[in-house]
């Protein structure tokens, strides 16, 4: 298994972060987060949330009762005008599965190797909404040659349709046209094309997560 990621702030200081890490049972987690607003106090809430999630995972606790656990703590914390996106994934490359919870961020997409696609939508409200939330966690078979993409809506969504930097159409067939390619190659192959029209920087941050599977 390889992993690639990179997160590219926009024109104001943003709130999307990524995170790889080991978990105490071995597996390995993938987290992609994106908070509401811009400036300083996105990325303070952004830094919390990222401690929050660090100490959750030095438990034994699954992804659906982190992800609760962590929405409690953003309640905590947060102002009331802000919520926070997430995604997380608790990879076991030797069983060749994910268990994932996707609370608010862009589903997704597992590209299989057989050309299949899948999103990964299973999860919950967004966090720092709703007090007492639930989330439902998924299970997913990985297999060799499989492609799971993580990114913010930084990357496919924008204010005017022209203006956004690709589409999920278009990653899936990055994907497709690069049989074989790593972690890296793909991150790079996609992250080149996914310029702003206009040139310049993206008015929203813009994060990537590749995972390729062997």
């Amino acid at each position: 298994m390889e992993l690639a990621g990179v997160t590219l702030p926009g024109e104001a200081v943003g709130g999307d972060a990524h995170d790889f890490l080991r978990l105490t049972d071995g597996r390995l987690g993938v987290a992609v987060s994106d908070v509401s607003g811009k400036g300083i106090p996105a990325a303070i809430l952004m830094a919390s949330v990222q401690a929050s999630f660090r100490a959750l995972t030095e438990t034994d606790i699954e992804p659906a009762a982190l992800m609760a656990a962590l929405n409690r703590r953003v309640l905590e914390i947060n102002e009331p005008d802000r919520f926070v996106c997430y995604f997380f994934a608790a990879i076991d490359p030797v069983a060749g599965e994910l268990t994932y919870v996707n609370a608010g961020i862009e589903p997704p997409i597992l590209v299989g190797a057989d050309g299949t696609v899948r999103d990964l939508e299973e999860g919950g409200i967004i966090l720092g909404v709703l007090p007492g939330a639930t989330y439902d966690s998924e299970r997913v078979r990985v297999r060799p040659g499989d492609v799971l993409l993580v990114f913010s809506d930084g990357m496919v969504d924008a204010r005017v349709p022209e203006e956004a930097l690709t589409d999920r159409h278009q990653l899936v067939d990055m994907v497709r046209r690069s049989p074989g390619a790593s972690a890296e190659h793909l991150k790079q192959l996609i992250m080149s094309s996914a310029q702003p029209p206009s040139g310049g920087v993206s008015d929203d941050d813009v994060t990537l997560v590749v995972v390729r599977f062997y």
